[in-house]
């Protein structure tokens, strides 16, 4: 299991983009889930590749809401879901973390967080 953000991918991986990143760490690990802010979030499962949109949030202060991504992604993780699922929750546990400043407030519960992930 991997839970970087895009810079820390490309990095990590001296791949030219995220893309190509994706697959290089994809393969050495069980799951990847790579953190793409506002633009979603991309992961690769068992040879599958997906990428899943974020969703509108009225941002207010970033702090932990990479933290929060990671949350919502292992609980879907946990519970068997399928790839674009556990990614669609993450996306949305780490946008609702991000309404409220510092880096706990705005973390949602699984019900409001749920709202999002059909």
């Amino acid at each position: 299991m991997f839970l970087p953000n895009e810079k820390e991918a490309v990095s990590l991986s001296r791949e030219a983009n995220i893309d190509l990143a994706a697959d290089w760490l994809g393969s050495r690990v069980e799951a990847l889930a790579v953190k793409l802010g506002a633009a979603g979030a991309l992961g690769v499962q068992g040879g599958q590749k997906v990428r899943v949109a974020s969703i509108p949030a009225n941002v207010i202060d970033t702090v932990g809401a990479g933290d929060s991504f990671n949350a919502g992604f292992l609980y879907g993780f946990l519970h068997t879901w399928e790839l674009g699922k556990s990614l669609r929750l993450g996306c949305a546990c780490g946008a609702l973390s991000t309404q409220k400043a510092g880096g706990t407030e705005g973390q949602p519960g699984l019900d409001e967080a749920m709202r999002y992930v059909p």
